[in-house]
């Protein structure tokens, strides 16, 4: 395989690790009402939608969120012009992958799309999910390629059809670590292509064991190996070009740089 890829400048973890696994979400099984939250409709749109949160039938708890939409959109592929908007004031951090977990159900079959947003409400990616009558849990997970707060916003499109969506315990966990501004000191992360491989290594004399990992836009660990020391480790270059991100980590540190191949 000889390919060409580019590395962006190194930048260096500064996160407590205290943040991994805690739910960013504020009010996220809606016991304060809609506080945080907000159900957006596109100005112009035929779309018509209204949310309420019943103190009976949530799924723990004492409330939910029931989105029902009387009209709506034009078009399937115009779903976005209604969302349902879970609070934005968390901090994301470069490289740290984000798990948006829910449970939903719906009064009749019907189908929902999570988005993944920028701060200036920009598509990045997106998944569709079928609801039932029953409550089940849904997933999404996303590496940020940004930093700062509601910086990435994970949104849910209800417009395609007149339904009753309904929603609880919402989760947002950050899964790994990651950048919030600064240069690289010190130790750095090197990352140079070899016979199909991105080798990568850690300057400085690293004394310690770490990991390295290939990973994709949606959060999804493509390679990884682990080593001790300053030797080098290899990643296999994946088939289908983009941008990724490797992650190299030790108990106490992380390093991402961003990666296209073409």
């Amino acid at each position: 395989m000889n390919r060409m890829f580019k590395v962006t400048t190194a930048i260096t973890l500064c996160l407590a690790a205290t943040a991994l696994g805690q739910n960013l979400i504020t009010n996220p099984g809606f016991e304060s009402g809609g506080t945080g939250w907000t159900l957006f409709t596109q100005g112009g749109s035929p779309a018509v939608a209204s949310v309420t949160y019943p103190t009976t039938g949530a799924r723990t708890g004492t409330r939910y969120a029931r989105v029902v939409v009387t009209t709506p959109a034009a078009s399937a592929s115009e779903n976005w012009h209604v969302q349902f908007q879970p609070p934005s004031n968390w901090t994301a951090g470069i490289g740290a992958t984000y798990e948006f977990k829910f449970w939903a159900k719906s009064d009749s079959a019907a189908n929902i799309h999570v988005s993944v947003q920028g701060g200036d409400y920009t598509y990045l990616t997106g998944t569709s999910f079928g609801l039932t009558p029953e409550w089940t849990e849904y997933s999404l997970s996303h590496v940020s390629e940004a930093e700062g707060s509601a910086a990435v916003r994970f949104h849910v499109y209800v417009g395609e059809a007149v339904n009753g969506y309904n929603f609880d315990d919402f989760t947002l966990t950050a899964l790994t670590a990651g950048v919030r501004g600064g240069s690289s000191p010190g130790q750095a992360l090197r990352i140079r292509r070899e016979a199909g491989n991105l080798v990568v290594s850690l300057g400085e004399g690293a004394a310690e064991d770490w990991k390295a990992e290939l990973v994709d836009l949606r959060g999804i660990t493509l390679a990884s190996a682990t080593g001790r020391g300053n030797g080098s480790l290899s990643l296999a270059l994946p088939e289908k070009s983009g941008a990724y991100f490797v992650r190299a980590s030790t108990s106490t540190r992380s390093w991402v740089r961003r990666v296209a191949v073409p």
